[in-house]
């Protein structure tokens, strides 16, 4: 929408990605004197129990953004606008390791970002 030296643009884009994913995930338990260990892996203390899990899975990403902005012309060729974005990525797959059915596990399969943004452009 135009409206004299100001323009308001709102933009709503929805995707679904599909594709193969291998997720990795390793698990640690420390079973010794109480402390904590921050030494390389080829120094394992004895008691420590590192599993390793891995997976592979066909996967259907659902995507949606959201995108507002405002641009003000002033002169013949110059703007000023801000924006602001969100994107939202839903039922991303769960690492292995991770019970599906834990009352946060939904927080972990999707993704959510949020952004600011401010332009200046010239029009050649």
């Amino acid at each position: 929408v135009e409206r004299g030296r100001q323009t308001f643009v709102a933009d709503l884009r929805v995707a679904v990605v599909f594709g193969d994913i291998e997720l990795s995930r390793t698990l640690r338990d420390f079973e010794g004197p109480p402390g904590p260990f921050a030494g390389p892996p080829e120094e394992v203390p004895p008691g420590l129990n590192a599993q390793h899990l891995k997976s592979s899975d066909s996967i259907e990403v659902p995507m949606a953004e959201l995108r507002l902005a405002w641009r003000y012309r002033f002169g013949e060729r110059w703007t000023l606008g801000a924006a602001v974005d969100g994107t939202a990525w839903s039922d991303l797959a769960t690492p292995p390791g991770v019970d599906p059915d834990r009352p946060d596990a939904r927080e972990e399969t999707t993704l959510v970002t949020y952004g600011l943004g401010l332009t200046l452009g010239y029009r050649f």
